[in-house]
């Protein structure tokens, strides 16, 4: 066990986990929340993108009755459900400036105040947030409270892509081909050579998300052998690798200048991106912290065919669904 996480485990304050899409932060909170001394207290996830603004305050601290339209009884938040448990709140810096300002409240001062009512009540629990943005960066565009943000960094941990720890990419590629194995009863399936060393070498942008997204689909088109060719499409079409981009010309072996090399990664990762979201570009631009017109940009400029993309995103989404009936 990861000394690190035992540590973790048990801090009661509250706790930033930082790191790219996909590279596992609820994994990881629920993991410190079963190695903690509270295990067998209460384990709740939210995911703030998905509240809205309205109902924010009701869902996290409750209501009185007649607090609002509807609120024809009290109701318990997830403040006061989680008791002396975990409370993860995911993507917090998705929260607006002044619902970011009540849970600036919660983390200093351990309180709350249900909507409707005068009376505050203490909060017992832990809280652990994450997200995949650039806090630091928001705070610089007035999007994030600067008191905020030093309140969550006092304990931040980042997760590291899973492309930069070569030991956890194979636990994870073989893990999770065995646990794919044993829900869709193909215990037999032999996993070829070429195919499992062709996926310890990929950069996985997406990380663990994308890792299972991609052995899901390897498992359940495999019959006996899983192959390069049961691979999704999007992963076999990635002939270069996002940080081991070539730097060499195709007719020589002439090095590109520096501007060059960075404009062929460009290209390639807007691409693979691009492709990853089903050419959603608004999509694309908030999950790589680029602003939408930016990418519009870089999109003309590479002559990418978003049009294309998403065709072949949902030809795809159709031959799934078609196999699967």
């Amino acid at each position: 066990m990861n000394k690190m996480y035992l540590k973790l485990a048990e801090l009661r304050s509250p706790l930033l986990i930082t790191g790219e899409t996909g590279t596992g932060k609820s994994y990881l909170t629920r993991k410190i929340h079963l190695i903690s001394s509270y295990k067998n207290e209460k384990y709740i996830e939210v995911n703030l993108a998905t509240i809205s603004e309205n109902l924010l305050e009701s869902e996290l601290f409750g209501h009185v009755k007649g607090a609002f339209t509807n609120a024809t009884g009290d109701r318990k938040g997830y403040c006061e459900l989680v008791g002396k448990g975990t409370l993860f709140l995911d993507e917090v810096a998705e929260l607006s400036l002044q619902a970011q300002k009540k849970l600036l409240l919660l983390l200093e001062e351990k309180v709350y105040v249900p909507v409707g009512s005068c009376h505050r009540k203490r909060f017992v629990g832990r809280i652990i947030a994450a997200t995949n943005r650039n806090l630091e960066l928001m705070v610089e565009n007035g999007t994030f409270r600067k008191d905020l943000y030093y309140r969550l960094m006092v304990f931040n941990h980042c997760l590291r892509p899973v492309r930069e720890n070569e030991e956890l990419l194979r636990e994870l590629v073989l893990g999770i081909f065995k646990e794919y194995c044993d829900l869709l009863g193909k215990t037999n399936l032999i996993f070829e050579n070429e195919c499992l060393e062709y996926l310890l070498k990929y950069d996985w942008p997406g990380n663990i998300r994308e890792i299972r997204n991609c052995i899901e689909y390897l498992v359940y088109f495999s019959e006996h052998v899983a192959g390069m060719q049961n691979l999704p499409e999007q992963i076999r079409k990635q002939e270069y690798s996002l940080n081991k981009t070539h730097v060499y010309r195709q007719t020589g072996k002439n090095p590109l200048n520096y501007r060059e090399a960075l404009d062929m990664f460009e290209e390639q990762y807007l691409n693979y991106t691009l492709r990853y979201y089903s050419g959603k570009v608004n999509m694309t631009a908030r999950e790589i912290a680029m602003s939408k017109s930016t990418l519009i940009s870089k999109v003309k400029k590479y002559g990418i065919n978003i049009w294309e993309i998403k065709a072949e995103s949902n030809n795809n989404a159709n031959r799934l669904l078609k196999n699967a009936s």
